[in-house]
């Protein structure tokens, strides 16, 4: 597997990340007792919502840590070009289903992107609903600018990411080699044998 060009679609490779980083900012944000962590108990006299709104800006950093951590695994996996068939399987023995070749990350990714960006919606979608019940009309400007402000917040949190992003290209070739000497202590080495089943 050949090194990417250099820096292409890094904002792209940081949005699931920021995606997945603020949606588990939101699901963490809603706990009782991480709010009464942070907050002290005279702080407490504030809305449901608005303490979930500050609990989230403050858990931020480490939801990012977490939306970074958890695809820079799968991003190591990828780039360490190993790959997987499904000739053996039951349904394709039988020939219910077609035999694929596809690489571990890529298997990988392909679900955590799913999960960061339909989880996002629902979290942000109940977050939303959570501050329209609570809109003051005395306020109405601030609660209109903060709920427009939301949506935007996982591109804001991608553009901080691709630092990781760029520092990630340019370690490519010692990451692809700690990922393929873990791979070989798991006796996961050399190429497919035929892995379409076709001999």
């Amino acid at each position: 597997m050949n090194k990417p060009r250099e820096f292409k679609g890094a904002f792209l490779s940081c949005l699931f990340p920021a995606l997945m980083a603020f949606n588990i900012g939101i699901l963490l944000s809603d706990e009782t007792f991480i709010q009464n962590f942070i907050f002290v108990d005279t702080f407490m006299v504030a809305g449901d919502v608005i303490l979930q709104i500050l609990t989230l800006v403050i858990l931020l950093p480490i939801s990012c840590g977490i939306g970074v951590g958890v695809f820079s695994a799968t991003y190591f996996l990828l780039d360490s070009g190993i790959e997987y068939t499904n000739k053996n399987r039951k349904k394709v023995v039988r020939g219910s289903f077609p035999t694929e070749i596809r690489s571990m990350g890529g298997f990988y990714l392909y679900y955590l992107k799913g999960y960061a960006g339909i989880s996002v919606i629902i979290s942000l979608f109940k977050l939303i609903i959570s501050f329209f019940s609570v809109i003051d009309t005395s306020n109405m400007a601030i609660y209109f600018i903060n709920i427009m402000t939301w949506p935007i917040i996982p591109f804001t949190i991608a553009l901080f990411i691709i630092p990781a992003s760029i520092i990630q290209d340019l370690t490519y070739e010692r990451r692809k080699k700690y990922t393929l000497k873990w791979a070989e202590r798991f006796n996961i080495r050399g190429q497919l044998e035929d892995p379409l089943g076709l001999n």
